[in-house]
């Protein structure tokens, strides 16, 4: 690609919110390098990956897959690569990003989250299913299976890595928080939650402006956690905020997420403070953001992606 493409377009007034393919899109993660915007279908009669141009919305790849993209997506810095989980089959996919050719297929389990580990050189996937995560050698595509024994009565929601700790995140069991050392893959008890509905795991994400994690829940809490010690440092519960997920930072730290009553929210990441609200008609579960054009883009499941100019 060229420099110009990277340049940001013009025309769209911030608030703006456009529809961007056609396929059914769960996950989305951003290419910094080709300046992508990556897209899993989830529908069953479309299995696929696909890249958009984020400047000029138009499809740049379509690489079919023989399962559901649904489960799970991370940006692999190192090799520079997407990786592409399944939450239907046991199956996960490494796309390279330059030619949008498929590096490795391989055996894991049900996805319920993925993430990169850069210091380790590792794709991260964690398994309700098989109560388990599997660590993926981003430089092979070797798989190796960490039995989580005792995890199995939500399995894993969430799964992020955080460079500071050398720590591997996930919630399970409805009330816990765990941490698993990257390292040593041995799992220790990170923070316990209330046994209630209201705060059931429902994402996770590593804010390393702010050095935190935030967990949020069922009942719309957004929760911000020290990641050495568990504990709480705030409770926030923006209006419209049921399960929350989707989580992606902007270039001033204001963090982006979708959730069930079909809302886009921005609040500040370090007051809580709701900044806007944008009602996308739909369910949204990922997203992500473009830096260089302002925009967020959130995967809706049924409707195609829906990209809000910033």
């Amino acid at each position: 690609m060229g420099f110009h493409e990277f340049l940001p377009t013009l025309g769209m007034a911030p608030g703006t919110i456009t529809s961007v393919g056609t396929y059914n899109p769960y996950t989305v993660v951003y290419d910094p390098v080709n300046h992508l915007m990556w897209t899993g279908s989830y529908s069953g009669s479309s299995w696929a990956i696909i890249a958009y141009n984020c400047n000029t919305f138009t499809q740049v790849y379509l690489i079919p897959l023989a399962f559901d993209a649904a489960g799970g997506i991370c940006y692999d810095s190192i090799q520079q690569r997407v990786w592409i989980g399944s939450s239907g089959s046991s199956k996960a996919a490494g796309i390279n990003t330059s030619n949008g050719t498929i590096a490795y297929t391989v055996s894991t389990s049900y996805t319920d989250g993925m993430a990169f580990d850069a210091t380790n050189n590792v794709i991260w996937v964690g398994s309700p299913s098989a109560s388990a995560m599997y660590r993926i050698a981003g430089a092979s595509g070797a798989v190796t299976y960490i039995s989580l024994p005792g995890y199995t009565t939500a399995g894993i929601e969430g799964t992020i890595y955080c460079p500071t700790t050398n720590q591997v995140y996930f919630g399970a069991n409805y009330q816990s928080l765990y941490k698993m050392n990257a390292a040593t893959n041995v799992v220790s008890s990170f923070r316990a939650l209330q046994p209630s509905g209201s705060q059931l795991v429902t994402d996770m994400y590593y804010d390393a402006l702010n050095n935190v994690i935030w967990y949020s829940s069922y009942g719309g809490n957004l929760i911000t956690i020290n990641p050495s010690t568990g504990a709480i440092l705030a409770t926030y519960n923006p209006t419209n905020s049921s399960y929350p997920e989707g989580f992606a930072q902007d270039a001033s730290g204001n963090l982006w997420f979708g959730n069930m009553t079909n809302y886009v929210l921005k609040i500040s990441s370090t007051t809580g403070a709701l900044l806007a609200s944008y009602k996308i008609g739909a369910y949204s579960s990922y997203g992500a953001f473009d830096p260089i054009n302002n925009r967020y883009w959130a995967a809706c499941r049924l409707i195609p992606l829906k990209v809000i100019q910033a």
